[in-house]
């Protein structure tokens, strides 16, 4: 009986696992509309252009996307320098306002936009599984990856757009403050 106890908790482990999905040309998600915070709707592909990015899927009721907020602005500063622009994506924010008040309250400080209802069909094929979810895009390549994110997944997915992987940083809670 414990076995079967072991094995529940290790399916259920690896049903949470975040999972890639085949690479694209990045077509669709470049030409998803999205606002800002200004309440401007354009596609995607025209916000970004050339430039590589991670694009992280969110919805103010998905507590996993919450949960990877932290990563996510720790690969805003370490990628930065590298010219990667982290982007979140609000699912369920249907305006400017209603994207301010989530990123707020879920302390998110890199770059967020919003997607509108006429969108909401291209957002449900965009992602199949549900959220999380996030692309790692760069000029004619895409690759998704389903489920949570963490420092290590963000790192291989933004590593080889660049050809170079950035070094690792420690979680902020392992951060010591510098000397003075």
């Amino acid at each position: 009986m414990r076995r079967l106890a072991h094995l529940g908790c290790a399916a259920a482990l690896v049903a949470l696992a975040a999972t890639a999905a085949p690479a694209t040309d990045g077509g669709a998600l470049r030409a998803l509309d999205v606002g800002d915070a200004g309440g401007t709707v354009r596609p995607l592909g025209e916000r970004l252009g050339d430039a590589p990015a991670l694009v992280a899927f969110w919805a103010s009721y998905c507590l996993p996307c919450r949960a990877e907020v932290p990563a996510l602005r720790r690969a805003a500063r370490r990628w930065a320098g590298r010219g990667v622009r982290i982007v979140g994506i609000a699912t369920d924010a249907g305006s400017a306002a209603e994207l301010r008040r989530a990123a707020d309250a879920w302390g998110i400080d890199y770059e967020s936009l919003w997607v509108p209802a006429s969108a909401d069909a291209a957002v449900a094929a965009l992602l199949p599984r549900g959220l999380p979810a996030t692309f790692a895009i760069a000029a004619g390549h895409a690759a998704r990856l389903d489920g949570r994110l963490d420092d290590a997944a963000i790192d291989a997915l933004v590593g080889p757009l660049l050809r170079t992987p950035a070094a690792p940083v420690p979680p902020d809670s392992a951060r010591r403050p510098p000397a003075p």
